[in-house]
């Protein structure tokens, strides 16, 4: 939580609007390498601010004027933006974790990746606080491309934008529009884009893979080299709508749409790289040879579910059920089979380990997968490469641990 006087604070957002006014006694806001963590700025005008390398985590700037805003390498994870107006603000390195944009204006932002140079520049002082120091060195030290994963944009303007390397892996973007936007090489994996404008976007070697394009407009996009989302042609109909469905769900929190339930079905050799899944249900599916690779599959019920063959490097199972389950021969490299945070209240939360209670994964490749804490009874590993694979904190038998051992897993 901020420590900024809020006396203080206030004569700042005095001054700086007699500077935008053009009054005496004006000067242009200067709040870079300031916590304001957790403070409620609402609707405050501060267009054309200094405000590089700031911590904002979690603050308020609902309808706020930040046009214009120097806001390189800022922290503006969980904050809510929704309505701000960033047009022309400098975003380049800045963290936007998990931020809720919807209805934000950031046409023509800068969200290039930031460079070192530029850190040094844009964050040096005479003189400097321990803490401002600190933050400075930080900020310098993890500056890379803008964060905007988890972000909530929907409806959002970014036309025009510079997003260059931007991270949107798992946005909700629906109805945004990035008409004319730079999006080159960006990482938008696994978002909800239903409804976006990309219309004129530069899309050069952007990861789309996952990602919810139903009614997307991508006239005359450049997507040389993009990684589109691959769906197999043999999807029927019924399960392209719980997909969509399932989408609507997760990103609505449960409010709209449905958690979508395969269980039973013939989903042999589909495609389902980079989807978000999680919580879906795939009691006693054939899944067998499906590509999940990428995947966010928490809290899925696979039980008693066909994967043999399947590919799900790379995936995220945390928390998931796959007792009974059959993975025969299953790749399963460096992927998460965690314990997940399960919300209790506001106030608690309690850790989901993974189910594998008799889960068969002979011959499947399990090399650098996680398997922390997850029930492992009677779970089988025969001919499984476990190299680098972490079973800390599970109850094995004897034979399970020989195994481990053998193959080079870690215990």
């Amino acid at each position: 939580m901020s420590d900024f006087d809020l006396n203080d604070l206030a004569v700042l957002l005095k001054r700086h609007i007699a500077y935008l006014n053009g009054k005496s006694g004006g000067l242009r806001a200067n709040m870079s390498l300031k916590d304001f963590s957790g403070m409620k700025f609402g609707k405050v005008v501060l267009a054309g601010a200094n405000m590089a390398g700031a911590n904002f985590q979690g603050c308020n700037f609902v309808g706020a004027n930040l046009s214009g805003c120097d806001l390189f390498g800022a922290d503006l994870s969980k904050a809510d933006l929704r309505g701000a107006n960033l047009t022309k603000a400098d975003l380049r390195g800045a963290i936007l974790y998990r931020a809720d944009l919807t209805d934000a204006n950031l046409s023509s932002c800068d969200m290039r990746p930031g460079a070192l140079m530029d850190a040094k520049a844009k964050l040096a002082k005479k003189q400097m606080t321990d803490e401002e120091r600190s933050r400075a060195q930080q900020v310098t030290a993890e500056i890379g491309s803008t964060n905007m994963s988890s972000a909530t944009l929907n409806a959002a303007n970014m036309s025009s934008a510079d997003m260059y390397k931007v991270n949107l892996h798992e946005a909700k973007l629906a109805n945004a529009n990035f008409s004319s936007a730079r999006l080159k090489d960006a990482n938008i994996s696994g978002a909800d884009l239903t409804g976006a404008n990309f219309e004129g976007a530069e899309l050069t070697g952007a990861n789309l893979k996952g990602s919810l394009m139903t009614g997307a407009n991508l006239n005359n996009a450049n997507l040389t080299d993009a990684d589109m989302p691959v769906i197999s042609n043999k999807v029927d109909d019924d399960v392209r709508k719980l997909l969509s469905d399932h989408m609507s769900w997760i990103n609505s929190d449960g409010q709209k749409g449905t958690c979508a339930d395969f269980s039973g079905r013939d989903l042999k050799e589909m495609e389902f790289a980079g989807t978000n899944l999680s919580g879906a249900k795939f009691r006693e599916a054939n899944l067998k040879f499906a590509d999940l690779s990428g995947a966010l599959l928490m809290f899925c019920d696979f039980s008693g579910a066909d994967l043999s063959g399947a590919n799900l490097s790379g995936a995220r199972l945390d928390g998931s059920n796959l007792s009974g389950a059959r993975l025969a021969r299953a790749k399963l490299t460096k992927a998460s089979l965690r314990p997940a945070e399960l919300a209790i209240s506001d106030a608690i939360q309690e850790l989901w380990p993974a189910n594998l209670r008799r889960a068969d994964f002979t011959g499947a490749d399990l090399t650098d997968a996680n398997m922390d804490s997850a029930h492992v009874d009677d779970m089988e590993l025969r001919q499984a490469s476990v190299l680098r694979a972490f079973f800390g904190g599970c109850r094995l038998n004897e034979t399970q641990v020989s195994l481990i051992r053998t193959g080079g897993g870690q215990l």
